[in-house]
């Protein structure tokens, strides 16, 4: 394989010397630059090191065999259009977070919108809740000091329980026992209880004993 780069960090064109269905880009780059891959068509998977910091417009134009991308936590700007007609593609990977549609049937649609998610430390991303909820949680995971995103995922801290309840993510509900409040716990043990998920229901109810001391007898059993 063969990159071109300027100046050390920007790559401007890939060529393929011999077919290779995966590419790692060198991690001294921090650009992929305009249709630096373009009409790549071997290419099936690329792993994108923690260096790039910028996707630009149509970085992957017409790869039609790209099926995989792996990004890091160093994406800062991804264009819109950098994948554009990437036919194939199916999976992004990012830390722990993974996401593909073939195995969940899901819209291509989404995949252009969570990177941007991921660039942008944005929470607020258009996704459905089964979606933007494990986004979030990896975004809040990764991004642990993160003062904009700590707060906005706070904000959505019912919602992100009541989500990890439905999905029996019993470890991860376990992670954000210290960011509920109290004036939300109850009406989330109530939420295990609906929903018949009692490991959740004993873990609030246990959080609750031990971090929101009782008042009086009648409150100690009301849960």
């Amino acid at each position: 394989m063969s990159f071109q780069i300027f100046h050390e960090k920007l790559l401007y064109r890939y060529r393929e010397d011999e077919p290779l269905k995966k590419v790692i880009i060198p991690d001294r780059i921090t650009i992929l630059g305009r249709q630096s891959f373009f009409r790549v068509n071997d290419m099936e998977v690329v792993i994108i090191p923690e260096s790039v910091q910028i996707i630009e417009d149509k970085a992957f134009h017409y790869c039609y065999s790209l099926r995989e991308v792996h990004i890091t936590q160093g994406i800062e700007t991804i264009s819109e259009y950098a994948f554009q007609d990437c036919t194939q593609l199916e999976k992004l990977c990012w830390k722990s977070f993974s996401f593909s549609v073939s195995a969940g049937g899901h819209s291509k649609t989404y995949l252009p919108v969570m990177m941007k998610a991921i660039a942008q430390k944005n929470l607020r991303s258009s996704l459905p809740k089964y979606l933007k909820y494990p986004l979030n949680l990896a975004l809040y995971q990764n991004y642990p000091d993160d003062e904009k995103v700590s707060q906005r995922f706070k904000k959505a801290i019912s919602p992100m329980c009541e989500f990890l309840i439905d999905t029996k993510q019993t470890e991860n509900l376990q992670q954000l026992l210290a960011l509920i409040p109290e004036s939300a716990i109850d009406s989330l043990i109530r939420y295990a209880i609906d929903r018949k998920n009692y490991t959740a229901q004993l873990l609030l109810t246990d959080y609750k004993y031990q971090h929101f001391p009782f008042q009086d007898i009648p409150k100690k059993f009301k849960l």
